[in-house]
């Protein structure tokens, strides 16, 4: 069954890799990868990101936890080819400049220059 193929494949994927639908077209068939994938969103086993785009949850006694957001980040940041930065309150604190934690994590898309001056 290409549910069971895909959930093992995910649970060997490391916590806050993003799950695109083109990294299961190797085991199943596209239309069917974004149709399974959907699924195991709607049972919890999957947190829908963005289009076509998810990441693994982990399941507590607490019920699902979503992974790190700084992996998730970081995770983007391979894919899309741009560099995420913290800002604001966030960024204080990262710094050391402030005991203040932010209620939500901000941050900025930054296009990496591949040339260096």
């Amino acid at each position: 069954m290409p549910t069971e193929v895909i959930r093992q494949w995910i649970d060997a994927q490391p916590e806050g890799k993003l799950i695109k639908t083109r990294d299961v077209v190797h085991l199943v068939p596209l239309d069917r990868a974004s149709r399974v994938l959907a699924r195991l969103a709607k049972h919890g086993k999957l947190m829908h990101v963005a289009r076509g785009i998810y990441v693994a949850v982990k399941i507590s006694r607490f019920g699902p936890a979503p992974p790190p957001v700084n992996k998730v980040m970081d995770s983007l940041a391979n894919i899309t080819g741009q560099a995420i930065v913290r800002h604001g309150a966030a960024a204080a604190n990262a710094l050391g400049l402030t005991t203040q934690v932010a209620m939500s994590t901000n941050a900025s898309l930054m296009r990496v220059d591949q040339r260096m001056y």
